[in-house]
């Protein structure tokens, strides 16, 4: 059971108490990490109410995403140790979770709703903010283990970890850390194919990754300097999208990431900080199938991408406390920057090479952004004696980016303690998520193979806006006789200028006639575009409570749904050549009059709870409890005219069991067991990919 006095340094980025925090705010513990038995971040935060991480469930090493109260998977940001970490190098610069290792965390907290105010672009959703561990005791300190698993026929997982500290009596102090994951898992992929005249190969996907780290650091009761480095090194053998195994497919992973912070307390309750970082990354995919049979079923190609990207980080603040206000203002600076190389060979038709180092308008596109913020914490007692009870946040920023040039967020957050044990609070808040350099510089262009005119377009789009929103939020908090929290939470989040990928067509043919004439190219190419608009609305219910000293309870339900509209503006339209644009995404074809299309992709309802009863001191049983509500995933609809396009299919809802047993055997070592999916539930997280079944994992840990 997590405390109830728990701090969150997200919210207003001051310390605070959750309770005393006026939006939707948890925390996992380092203690909740240790008496769990979950080896990636997906899986941890799955768990949590309001989130939803497809992924997690499916063989280690699958691409792990995060859609956080409703928002997309690129729309929440994620923090560790104050440095944000992306992949500037993929489509949308989404992060996959299971690059980071979850040993070395102190914290894990977890803000709902909108906060681009302090946290800039992509924070429409909400922040993940990550503290790594620093040591606090002087001396040395250890801890290490080993889990180990297995959750189906010829599966297993092997997890060795390890951390070391050592701190000197003046304040100094040194860390290292080691995290190694070998994982020998399951067929990626659903195998649908039954003619037995089609030549298949299935296999199982494996996983290496390696997470390693060193820092050094100082701090006394005015100043904490800490220098982190950390490397992720992955090899993932898995099948490259869904209901198609593929045993020649490879995907390795990279990243770097150098991290710095310095903080000082100054007189007259005042305080400075620094802190900044550089990160690194690079995917490289290969897939040979140059040398299978000659069978039709083979595309006998050789294809090798690597996609590299960098991006850095620098925040200067300074906070200000006196008896009624606490004011924080803010500078930060940030970039982004990718290259891409793709090479294809064909054994099919001897002498094909293509070779692209050159995709992008740019050979290494940036973006760079720079930002002026601040937020104040007023007490009602800055008015009168008798609103003691009343707070009030509100914060701006403005943001300049050398594209889309200027952008102003803004946040009001008041909140009222109506008893000792009761807090009401408001938010509207502003947010806003920047274009992914791939979205923004792509260069692919189209050439009609019938030798009409071409459409000179291309598919990145340096015109691109920052999707936009506004999100209201209503919520209570209310203490249960100190024994517990109950919270509730209800928001509106209304989206604008959404950036979505569409097919061009020949305007001059009308919409039903496109295709229909083989002898005749009607396609134009493709583009990212500003395109949609939606209103997402939720609510979110947590309860904590401990029944007895022995027996404890939680739960929490997560209820979303959207709708999403779709038009074009008439000076867009021109500026594609009068083309027709089609939605990839669900076929349509855009005209000034806006299409509404209800429902929202891979953000379910959910209901998770547990239950924890520790019948002795050194022992404790956890049974957890999940449900996940029918929801929308997408496939390639090949019906949709003229060429095909994605269309929307209901995946089935499902239930699961887990049961954790942990023991202390004396003050340093545990013991861990971990049932997962007891009942052996078939059940899909993602259409096409494969689940694990019941699985059965140990760990032992020894802390020093």
């Amino acid at each position: 059971m997590k405390s109830l006095k728990e701090v969150t340094i997200t919210a207003t980025r001051t310390e605070k108490l959750i309770f005393n925090t006026g939006r939707s705010v948890s925390v996992i513990t380092a203690d909740d990490i240790r008496e769990s038995n979950y080896s990636t971040l997906g899986e941890l935060l799955s768990f949590e109410t309001g989130v939803y991480v497809p992924g997690s469930g499916q063989t280690p090493g699958s691409v792990q995403t995060i859609f956080l109260s409703g928002a997309n998977s690129n729309q929440t940001a994620l923090f560790i140790d104050g440095i944000r970490i992306t992949d500037p190098s993929s489509v949308n610069n989404t992060i996959d979770l299971s690059e980071i290792s979850i040993h070395d965390i102190e914290k894990i907290e977890i803000i709902r709703g909108s906060h681009s105010t302090l946290y800039g672009s992509s924070a429409i959703g909400g922040v993940i903010n990550i503290t790594t561990k620093n040591p606090l005791a002087q001396g040395f300190h250890s801890r290490g283990g080993i889990s180990t698993g297995t959750f189906g026929l010829n599966t297993s997982v092997l997890n060795p970890f390890a951390d070391v500290s050592y701190k000197l009596n003046n304040g100094l102090y040194i860390t290292a850390m080691v995290d190694y994951s070998d994982v020998k898992g399951l067929n990626a992929t659903v195998d649908t194919i039954t003619d037995p005249s089609i030549f298949k190969t299935t296999d199982n996907d494996d996983w290496k990754k390696l997470n390693t780290g060193v820092g050094i650091g100082f701090n006394d009761l005015k100043n904490q300097v800490k220098v982190n480095y950390k490397y992720t090194n992955s090899e993932t053998d898995i099948d490259r999208s869904a209901f198609r195994d593929d045993d020649n497919y490879r995907l390795d992973y990279k990243r770097s990431t150098l991290s710095a912070a310095f903080s000082r307390v100054l007189k007259h309750k005042m305080k400075i900080s620094l802190s900044g970082g550089l990160s690194q990354n690079e995917r490289h995919a290969v897939n040979d199938s140059s040398i299978n049979s000659f069978s039709a079923d083979f595309d006998h190609m050789f294809t090798e991408d690597t996609y590299t990207g960098f991006n850095s980080n620098l925040d200067f603040i300074i906070e200000k406390e006196t008896k009624h206000i606490k004011f924080l203002a803010g500078l930060s600076g940030a970039r982004e920057e990718m290259t891409t190389k793709n090479y294809i060979y064909s054994a099919s038709f001897p002498g094909f090479v293509y070779e692209n180092l050159d995709s992008l308008a740019d050979p290494k596109p940036e973006a760079r952004t720079s930002s002026i913020y601040f937020q104040m914490d007023v007490k009602g007692t800055l008015l009168s004696k008798k609103l003691s009870n009343l707070n009030f946040v509100a914060g701006a920023r403005y943001d300049y980016h050398q594209l889309f040039n200027e952008h102003f967020s803004f946040e009001l957050n008041p909140s009222w303690q109506f008893s000792d044990k009761g807090l009401m609070y408001i938010s509207y808040s502003t947010g806003y998520n920047a274009p992914s350099l791939y979205q923004l510089y792509s260069k692919s262009k189209y050439i009609p193979w019938d030798g009409s005119v071409q459409n000179d377009v291309t598919q990145g789009n340096l015109n691109l806006k920052p999707e936009r929103s506004a999100s209201l939020e209503f919520g209570i908090k209310y203490r249960l006789n100190n024994a517990g929290i109950l919270s509730f939470s209800a928001f509106n989040r209304h989206m604008k200028d959404q950036i979505e990928y569409a097919y061009l067509w020949d305007g001059a043919i009308s919409i039903g006639e496109l295709g229909s004439d083989f002898s005749r190219d009607d396609y134009r190419g493709d583009r990212y575009l500003n395109a949609g608009s939606g209103n997402t609305y939720g609510m979110e219910l947590n309860l904590r409570y401990m029944l007895t000293k022995k027996l404890s309870v939680a739960a929490g339900l997560s209820v979303i749904q959207g709708e999403l509209n779709y038009t074009i503006s008439p000076e867009e339209k021109k500026a594609l050549n009068n083309t027709h644009v089609q939605l990839y995404n669900n076929g349509v074809f855009l005209t000034s009059r806006t299409r509404n299309e209800p429902g929202l992709i891979r953000r379910p309802n959910t209901f998770k709870g547990e239950i924890i009863y520790s019948p002795l001191d050194k022992f404790k049983i956890r049974s957890v409890v999940r449900y996940v509500d029918i929801r929308e995933d997408v496939f390639y609809d090949t019906q949709i005219k003229p060429q095909g396009a994605l269309n929307t299919v209901s995946v089935d809802e499902y239930f699961l069991v887990d049961l954790l047993f942990t023991y202390k055997l004396g003050q340093h070592l545990s013991l861990s067991a971990f049932l997962d999916n007891i009942s052996n539930e078939k059940y899909s997280e993602i259409r096409g990919f494969s689940t694990r079944g019941r699985g059965l994992y140990f760990k032992i840990t020894y802390q020093l």
